[in-house]
């Protein structure tokens, strides 16, 4: 695994926190994460930028994108709104979250829909969740009534080669986050049922959808 911070014009006016305390705090973030998951991830490179407030997640501060096995890229707000403490607190559940994807894309290729979404969405969620000490607030689902109508309105959508951004991140009726909160309640369920997480990570999408259907019969 490679540990990247790639030059940036805002570098020089990131408030607080120096490009190697970031670096750093990925790489340990990183190996942390390497010795619970279920693949050493060899190929993996992780690219770090500071970026402008537009680019990144407004709750955070920061917003990661794993593109398949090999490339992760994460960015974090170059003025650092709410502090050094809190951005590598988020940079550290953000790495978790990340590697997670590479893991399942190893095995199944990243696809724009919302059900691989929710189920992929799910399993980084309740990873960075239970083990990188963070409270996602993607990962804070509702009542299993409103859960299973998510999910009859996701399985209602047309197929679209385009990520759906009212379901990966605002919906216009004011909803957020709805293709992640239904993953992490599927996951959960799973895991209630006696599944174990990092076996989860190892089957497709499908697969999780299926075992999923049954469970909830």
């Amino acid at each position: 695994m490679n540990i990247l911070t790639l030059e940036s014009k805002h570098w020089k006016d990131v408030e607080g926190v120096s490009r190697e305390e970031i670096a750093s705090a990925v790489k340990y973030a990183a190996n942390e994460a390497k010795e619970l998951l279920p693949s050493d991830l060899p190929y993996t490179n992780i690219m770090i930028e500071p970026e402008i407030a537009d680019h990144v997640i407004p709750e955070t501060g920061d917003m990661g994108m794993t593109y398949d096995d090999s490339h992760i890229y994460i960015t974090f707000d170059f003025t650092v709104p709410y502090g050094k403490d809190s951005l590598l607190k988020h940079l550290r559940s953000t790495t978790y979250h990340e590697l997670t994807h590479a893991v399942t894309f190893e095995h199944t290729p990243w696809q724009p829909g919302v059900l691989y979404g929710a189920i992929t969405e799910g399993l980084a969620t309740v990873f960075e969740r239970n083990y990188a000490n963070s409270a996602p607030l993607w990962g804070k689902y509702e009542s299993d009534e409103i859960m299973h109508a998510w999910l009859k309105e996701l399985k209602d959508l047309p197929e679209t080669e385009i990520k759906d951004k009212n379901y990966f991140v605002e919906h216009t009726d004011g909803r957020k986050w709805i293709v992640y909160k239904t993953g992490v309640w599927i996951i959960d369920k799973l895991m209630g049922s006696g599944e174990d997480l990092f076996n989860l990570m190892g089957q497709s999408p499908t697969e999780l959808l299926d075992q999923f259907s049954r469970l909830s019969k």
